[in-house]
This record gives C-alpha cells, structure tokens and sequence, in this order.
C-alpha cells in the first residue's frame, strides 16, 4: 500500500520512508554558533579582535549554568579561539550581549522561518527566542539547544553558504538529463540564490 499511503509515510517521522535531511527539525547543536558568531560580528564589527573571554568550564546567569563539553575550562579565549574550541561558556556569553531583534533579523537573512530553495518536500527552520527569553533560553539559543530547529538541509545551505564567501547558491537534484541514447536533453548550471 506504499502507493496509496505515499503522503502519509513520507510525512510521519516514524517512517523509514520519513525524509530526514528536508523534513526532520533538530536543535542543531553547535553548528548553531556560526549563526551566532555572525551576528555577534554584525553587532560588533571590530570584535574579531577585541572579543576576549576567560572560559572557567561553566558560566552562570539567572540560576542557569551552561557547562562546556567534559567540564573543559578553556581559559583565555578570543573570538576565534571560541569557535575553534566550540566554547559554550563564551557563546552563551556572546548570546547574553546580542540585541535578540537583530539576532532574529540574521536568522531571517540566513531563511529561518522562511522559504527554503528546495524541490523536495521540507520543514522551514524556526528561530524561537523573542525579547521576552530569559537569560536561560538566550544562552541555549546561542549553543544551539533550546527551542531553535532546523534541518539538515538547511544547516548545510548555512555552511555551504559561509564556504563559499557568503553566496548561496540554489541547490538542484541533478545535473542533468538525458534520453534513451544519452544525448543530454536539459543541462542545469550554478545558480545564485
């Protein structure tokens, strides 16, 4: 009955059929500290070099600790070293000093609670934090836990976007078709998005 069940199973997350890379929606963890360092540099357009925070293994607001992996404790840390070490004590920190409109406006700009280039079936991304969160639920968001989701699919348009100088290209299926004796029918080239 795949036939007649197709919708059905592809739109159950239970399903094998289930496509997780376009359909399935993740805290997405770490890789979320791109978004956040992005803005953090929109805000602080100097900060590659003056940002500095000194990583003790765990930072504290509002009754919340935030712990880094395996209780590291970093110690000095400027912007590049937080990415390269994935700090979480100095993204949450980072997350503490943004202006939560801008940082939904970035979102946004990276198609957070917006239409995704995609032929396939998809769930858009959703950026929660409102200029209500807590310091709890700002310092989550900055490490990617909390109430952000985002696909697969979209976090690697982010990524593939950062690696190719900011420019998104439109993501396509195929190359290109051809017929029964190879001759090539439509030929898809790069496009920018």
């Amino acid at each position: 009955t795949v036939a007649e069940n197709w919708e059905a199973l592809n739109n159950d997350p239970d399903s094998s059929l289930f496509n997780r890379a376009t359909m399935g929606q993740y805290t997405p963890g770490s890789t979320f500290k791109i978004v956040t360092t992005l803005e953090y540099l929109r805000e602080h357009p100097d900060a590659d070099d003056a940002y500095t925070h000194y990583c003790e293994g765990s930072i504290e607001a509002d009754g919340t600790t935030i712990h880094c992996y395996g209780q590291t404790a970093h110690g000095q840390e400027d912007l590049a070293d937080s990415v390269a070490n994935s700090c979480n004590t100095s993204f949450s920190n980072i997350g503490l000093q943004l202006d939560k409109d801008k940082w939904k406006k970035t979102t946004e700009d990276l198609l957070f609670d917006k239409k995704l280039p995609c032929d396939l079936s998809y769930r858009e991304s959703s950026f929660r934090l409102t200029g209500d969160s807590d310091s709890a639920e700002t310092m989550m968001t900055a490490i990617g836990q909390g109430k952000t989701v985002v696909t697969p699919y979209h976090m690697a348009m982010i990524t593939a976007a950062i690696a190719n100088g900011g420019t998104l290209m439109k993501p396509y299926l195929v190359d290109q078709i051809t017929n029964y004796t190879g001759t090539t029918v439509k030929k898809y080239m790069p496009e920018k998005y």
